[in-house]
């Protein structure tokens, strides 16, 4: 976290440290041009009490000038500007600002790899260096001014004051530059002070000038302890805003991360569960309408009209006896035992498990698993279907329909469509379309699927009673249509003439036998069916042909 806040307090000020830079050599030249101001002012000032001296025939104006400034009668009517002093300073502040910038420059766009807080530290030691350079500077030629302890005062606290404010340094680093300035300041001017103290007490000349020096050191070094400590205060102050604010943001991005995670982790259940209930083709649809749907207009293109679907329907034998028997909540134990070791083996034989009512067990290959022929429906009187049928498969095999109107999908949509009313007409597919193809694969993976539920069934028993669990399943192959039912606690089903006569195979089936229609006994030759003598009246359909299956 200290790392993160120095980091960003460092990017967050990469601009305002070229301002800082800039400033101190703007600084540097109007110090330059103020003490030849001072200068100037001067010069005319012993200018004046010359001229006066003469008119009055005395000597005291020149004599105080000479004395205060410490000057001969000839150099105190002359501009003495120190140039070169002046001159090596400005230049001195030049070149150390300059290389912060560059400094700064490469921290923030070359060095990549380098932590940004380094910008800062490169600042403090920039900063630190130009006082020590001036402090010394200023000190060592304190016998050509007369004012330094005004001068080097000022150069003090602006410095510090820039440091401050135009470079993003923390408190501990102005504080380690206002005790380390502090402290060559004080061990430099302190002798020169003392010496300047005595000679303000004696009868030599220069005792004016040396008591002015001590007077100005003596009003100016105090104030700067109180500038520094006001200077310390808000740099205290500002760097625990600063932190505040960077936890403040932190912890609004930890909170909105949580927010986002705990939404994602959501979604991400409430996909997984409704996956669980419904298609994820229909799972990915309702999520595109953010599971909002107000309408019919809405579900119908969610619904599609399936061929060659083979279609389970499965029960128990005698569960309404065992029900009148066994406590319900036994019951639902039970039923939730047997359903589960279902489930467990729709993966192995691509089955989907539409739904479960009662004892009664629903499932199908050829809706979402299996060899998938569907097409969009449109409820619109006059219109069949509303796009080609495209023809899919779980185990990877590619569409034989394309999306686009190219002759072979024409083709072999106009295929689709001729079997599809063959199918509903006489019940028969043509034995070389996909569809028919399609349906003996999906036929032949439900009828495995209802071998293992049987195998399955004859592990466990029914509680209490402790009989032998026996199924009774009925399968049929034919064209569905499915779809969502209601706005409200949607509902994946499966309608057609199919599902009725599934539904019907298994209601006049036998125990711990498969009843199929004609259309399954035409798409498994390899399994050994018996046929059912006599034929079965089957309401709605008239009389058909059945045949059984005893699984081993």
């Amino acid at each position: 976290v200290e790392r993160a806040f120095l980091n960003g307090h460092a990017r967050l000020h990469k601009n305002v440290v070229y301002k800082g830079y800039c400033l101190q050599i703007v600084v540097a030249m109007w110090f330059c041009v103020q003490s030849a101001m001072v200068e100037f002012y001067r010069q005319q000032f012993c200018i004046s009490q010359a001229n006066i001296d003469q008119s009055m025939e005395r000597d005291e104006g020149l004599q105080f000038c000479e004395e205060m400034f410490e000057m001969t009668s000839e150099e105190v009517v002359k501009f003495r500007g120190n140039w070169i002093f002046f001159a090596w300073c400005a230049m001195g502040v030049v070149f150390f600002n300059a290389a912060g910038i560059l400094i700064n420059w490469l921290i923030h766009t070359k060095w990549e790899h380098l932590e940004k807080v380094w910008a800062i530290r490169a600042v403090f030691i920039i900063y630190a260096c130009e006082l020590i350079f001036l402090i010394l500077a200023l000190l060592l030629q304190a016998q050509h001014f007369y004012m330094w302890p005004l001068v080097v005062f000022l150069s003090y606290v602006l410095l510090f004051t820039v440091s401050l404010w135009f470079t993003g340094t923390l408190f501990i680093h102005n504080l380690l530059l206002f005790s380390g300035g502090g402290i060559l300041y004080f061990a430099l001017s302190i002798p020169l002070v003392i010496a300047d103290g005595n000679l303000a007490h004696s009868m030599d000349p220069g005792r004016f000038a040396a008591f002015w020096r001590t007077l100005l050191y003596v009003a100016c070094a105090p104030l700067s302890f109180l500038f520094a400590f006001i200077l310390l205060c808000g740099s205290y102050l500002d760097e625990l805003t600063c932190r505040k604010r960077f936890l403040q943001k932190a912890m609004i991005a930890y909170q909105q991360g949580r927010i986002i995670r705990m939404k994602t982790r959501s979604e991400g259940l409430q996909k997984e569960l409704l996956q669980n209930m419904l298609p994820p083709m229909i799972v990915e649809e309702l999520q595109k309408k953010n599971y909002k749907v107000s309408s019919w207009s809405e579900l119908r293109t969610l619904s599609k009209r399936h061929v060659g679907v083979s279609l389970l329907f499965a029960d128990l034998v005698g569960f309404t006896h065992m029900s009148s028997q066994v406590d319900p909540s036994k019951v639902m134990v039970f039923l939730n035992d047997l359903f589960q070791g279902f489930d467990s083996l729709c993966e192995d034989f691509h089955v989907y498990k539409v739904e479960t009512v009662g004892d009664c067990y629903v499932a199908s290959v050829g809706v979402v698993t299996g060899e998938v022929i569907n097409s969009d429906f449109l409820m619109q009187s006059g219109e069949s279907l509303a796009s080609p049928l495209s023809v899919d498969s779980e185990g990877g095999r590619p569409s034989l329909v394309e999306s686009d109107a190219s002759p072979r999908s024409s083709q072999a949509s106009a295929r689709s469509l001729q079997a599809l009313k063959r199918e509903g007409s006489s019940g028969v597919f043509d034995e070389f379309a996909p569809e028919y193809l399609a349906s003996i694969r999906n036929t032949e993976l439900l009828v495995g699927f209802a071998k293992a539920m049987v195998r399955e069934a004859r592990t466990m028993v029914k509680p209490k009673l402790k009989t032998p669990v026996e199924l009774r399943i009925g399968i049929h192959t034919g064209n569905v249509m499915s779809g969502l039912i209601g706005t409200k606690n949607l509902r994946f089903c499966l309608f057609g003439d199919a599902m009725n006569t599934a539904a019907r195979m298994e209601q006049l089936g036998r125990a711990n036998c498969i009843h199929a229609s004609c259309a399954v006994f035409e798409r498994t030759p390899g399994e050994k069916w018996q046929k059912r003598s006599g034929l079965l009246e089957v309401k709605g359909k008239g009389k058909m042909q059945s045949y059984f299956l005893e699984p081993q």
